[in-house]
């Protein structure tokens, strides 16, 4: 797992899948996560399935970083699987953040590729069969990184 102060997010690959936990997003790291997916696509030699998580508690992103995210995921979608987005916070605005975001793919370039979903376990559900491996196995080694909530 990569992380320093400096960053406002962590990093951690786990078979084909790169998962990426959120704090505070900057232009800077959505540039930064962009070459960093280009990266493990061309080491890997296939499509990555990159998971997103947003933590509970995380400030919302301004419009210039909202429209750099949309911007960075459509250039990646060639290099992509699936684009898994967690928003991890609970209760009635967790439910909305989903429920917009969701609503706003559904008018993108993004919708066939792009998942909105409420848990990382959602996610190791869904993509299994993409990422090739054992979602409890997966699990326990994003939990042991820290990348895991629950």
């Amino acid at each position: 797992m990569r992380r320093d102060d400096s960053m406002g997010y962590r990093v951690n690959k786990v078979g084909s899948m790169l998962v990426v936990r959120w704090q505070d997003m900057t232009l800077g790291d959505i540039t930064a996560v962009r070459d960093e997916v280009n990266q493990f696509h061309r080491e890997l030699g296939k499509p990555v399935v990159y998971v997103s998580i947003t933590e509970d508690g995380s400030k919302p992103p301004d419009d210039d970083v909202r429209k750099a995210m949309v911007r960075s995921a459509e250039s990646l979608m060639p290099v992509l699987a699936k684009l898994y987005v967690v928003i991890d916070t609970g209760g009635f605005m967790g439910s909305v953040h989903r429920s917009a975001l969701a609503g706003m793919l559904l008018v993108s370039k993004l919708r066939n590729k792009v998942k909105v979903v409420k848990s990382l376990d959602e996610v190791l559900s869904l993509a299994a069969g993409d990422i090739g491996l054992d979602p409890n196995s997966v699990r326990s080694q994003l939990s042991a990184a820290g990348m895991a909530t629950g």
